[in-house]
């Protein structure tokens, strides 16, 4: 079980939620430099 769990992301605690037309690769860098572990996108 050990080895699934190092193979899960740390995705960090909140994220980020956007519409998908809204996502530039600029801007999930720009989030991802906040301090956020993910965006998700709809």
């Amino acid at each position: 079980m050990t080895e699934a769990v190092a193979l899960k992301p740390d995705l960090g605690r909140f994220g980020v939620w956007l519409p998908s037309r809204s996502i530039t690769p600029d801007l999930a860098a720009q989030i991802e430099a906040l301090g956020y572990g993910a965006v998700w996108i709809g």
